[in-house]
């Protein structure tokens, strides 16, 4: 690698990158990673780091950046609300094209198309690495963390029920479909 970084806010603009692919390393910070359990409304981000490559010069054609990106967190339980570790190891992978290009792909629905990675628009000639790996950690997120075993406390609101069969209600037009049979 040879960039060694601690910052959120790294960027290369067009210039910087060249045509070659260039390669960081990423490591957050106490204060970059209390930023970002900030910013996600969660207790804690205990680690936060990143291998980046990004490939490419021209946004027309394309922006690569990939990379592998790891995180602890500590979340908050759904259910009891208890603070529980996460742990995220993932592959990123995202494209970043002129606003035109980026345009015409969200016209096209390209965003729902599983096999078509993720894109975005770039804005100027700088690209936001520290922003694109903090994405990454938000889009690997559980989105509804729960601990094991973990019970919701009703308290004393017996009105609630969960995981009750809901119970069958009679069609409010059930008497309509009576008389439509005898006309």
């Amino acid at each position: 690698m040879n960039n060694d970084l601690s910052n959120i806010n790294l960027s290369v603009t067009l210039n910087e990158l060249g045509d070659k692919e260039k390669r960081y390393q990423l490591s957050f910070t106490a204060a970059e990673r209390a930023e970002v359990a900030k910013r996600f409304d969660i207790p804690a981000v205990v680690s936060a780091r990143a291998d980046v490559c990004v490939i490419g010069h021209n946004p027309d054609k394309g922006i690569r950046i990939t990379g592998t990106v790891m995180a602890e967190l500590t979340v908050v339980c759904v259910a009891s609300l208890d603070h529980i570790k996460e742990n995220i190891h993932t592959d990123m992978n995202v494209i970043l094209f002129n606003s035109a290009k980026a345009d015409q792909l969200d016209q096209d629905e390209a965003y729902l198309d599983p096999n078509f990675p993720e894109y975005d628009a770039l804005e100027d000639e700088t690209i936001l690495i520290g922003e694109v790996v903090v994405q990454t950690i938000s889009m690997a997120m559980e989105p509804f963390p729960r601990s094991a075993g973990a019970q919701v406390d009703l308290g004393d609101n017996h009105h609630i029920s969960l995981g009750a069969p809901e119970t069958e209600k009679p069609n409010p037009f059930a008497k309509l479909e009576k008389l439509r049979d005898k006309s």
